[in-house]
């Protein structure tokens, strides 16, 4: 069951695992609730494992590097 408490913590997972700016409180806030929601800690390391799999398709594969100058082969 996601409450206000969850819904505030998810918007905030983004910004926090990109390096956005986020409201001291707010970060506070969202990292205080991983501590006590286990639905959202699940989310959390969901959101972590795309983005480090991302990160490392990207590293892996110098086609999808936006500065090669080469486009994926079809």
């Amino acid at each position: 069951m996601v409450n206000r408490f969850c819904s505030h913590a998810r918007r905030q997972f983004s910004d926090l695992l990109d390096g956005q700016a986020v409201p001291r409180w707010s970060a506070f806030v969202a990292r205080l609730h991983l501590t006590i929601c286990p639905q959202c800690r699940r989310v959390h390391r969901s959101l972590v494992g795309t983005q480090d799999a991302l990160r490392a398709l990207r590293d892996a594969d110098p086609e999808l590097e936006p500065h090669s100058g080469h486009r994926p082969r079809e």
